[in-house]
């Protein structure tokens, strides 16, 4: 019996029991993460994920709409789930210098890439393009395939 007939011949109950443990699984790596954010998103998330705050009330605590919260909240949940960043918080002091405010920007403070283009004065092509070759460093570290001992520039 593969893996998907036994969910398939679970009861309700059981299947319930299984999609909340990956949800808790899932929770449990957002707050883990959350520790490399800034404090305002790293408390958001903390707040929604671990103290179980409801969007409505997030959004009147920070005079935001329902809608506004939700998109943040989705937003910082892409953006803890990204493998990219990890690896940002981890090796982005170790990018050439020219990359650094970039990745910090984008993945670390979660910026989007207009905010990041005007915060760095740089147009969007170019904030686009190197958000693309940040990526492409970082995804070569988790690949094996780049030592981070030392980064041309």
């Amino acid at each position: 019996m593969t893996t998907t007939d036994w969910i398939t011949d679970m009861g309700t109950d059981q299947r319930r029991l299984v999609k909340n443990r990956a949800a808790r699984g899932e929770r449990e790596l957002l707050l883990e993460r959350a520790r490399f954010l800034p404090e305002l998103s790293r408390l958001l998330v903390e707040a929604h994920f671990d103290r179980g705050l409801k969007i409505r009330e997030l959004a009147l605590l920070h005079n935001m709409s329902p809608r506004q919260m939700r998109r943040r909240i989705d937003r910082l949940r892409e953006m803890l789930a990204d493998p990219c960043f990890l690896l940002a918080s981890q090796y982005g002091e170790k990018l050439p210098p020219s990359l650094q405010p970039v990745v910090r920007g984008y993945w670390v403070e979660g910026k989007s890439l207009r905010e990041l283009a005007a915060a760095l004065r740089m147009t969007l092509h170019r904030t686009r393009q190197d958000v693309m070759v940040s990526r492409s460093w970082l995804m070569a570290v988790m690949a094996g395939k780049l030592s981070m001992r030392a980064a041309p520039d």
